[in-house]
């Protein structure tokens, strides 16, 4: 039967976190914001009912999943692109901040740059390749998995059989649902929609 052979994966991009209406930079102890809750609320209303629901180790991420099931898988290494510890929580306007920024502008089209200690894109692109691999594996249904706007583009660009130039074209609005599938008979990705923003 079809549905024995096919995987659908609903990737969600967190909701908005109280660092977004900061002045500055998110953490992983960051949890959603008042706006960012109702995203999550809305988003979870209009979701059909799913098999299983998993996120990354960020708080914001495991917030928003908790709104879909009381049942939330937590996986590490789905996080956002790794930054150097000195930048997270750093406020915006401060001096490794404006050097951050200065720097990732000027080495944009280097996938190996990397500011400090963190990781390069490319770096991520292939912890992205590595997940969606794993996927492979999951089990027929259909699962929900709640992470980051790098993480999720570039795992979405591999399933179109893209590399991290299609990556970057993709936008991820919070609180968006982009849907793909896989057919273990056919052994390919399918990527039905991208960026649906069902909340109001």
């Amino acid at each position: 039967m079809e549905n024995e052979r096919v995987s659908k994966f609903f990737l969600i991009r967190h909701g908005q976190s109280v660092a977004s209406e900061s002045a500055r930079r998110q953490r992983p102890s960051d949890a959603l914001s008042d706006k960012g809750r109702k995203q999550a609320r809305d988003l979870a209303e209009s979701l059909p009912k799913v098999d299983t629901v998993s996120a990354s180790t960020y708080k914001r991420a495991i917030e928003t999943a908790s709104y879909i099931s009381s049942n939330v898988r937590v996986l590490e290494g789905i996080g956002e692109r790794g930054e150097d510890p000195r930048l997270e929580g750093a406020q915006r306007d401060s001096e490794i901040n404006q050097r951050y920024l200065s720097e990732v502008k000027m080495q944009k089209d280097d996938p190996d740059y990397k500011f400090l200690d963190g990781e390069s894109s490319r770096e991520m692109f292939e912890r992205a390749e590595k997940f969606l691999d794993n996927l492979t594996s999951w089990d027929p249904g259909t699962h929900v998995i709640v992470g980051h706007h790098l993480f999720l583009k570039s795992v979405i660009a591999r399933a179109q059989g893209g590399d991290l130039q299609t990556a970057w074209d993709i936008s991820l609005s919070h609180a968006s649902i982009s849907e793909v599938e896989y057919d273990r008979e056919d052994g390919r990705w399918i990527v039905n929609s991208i960026n649906q923003t069902p909340w109001k």
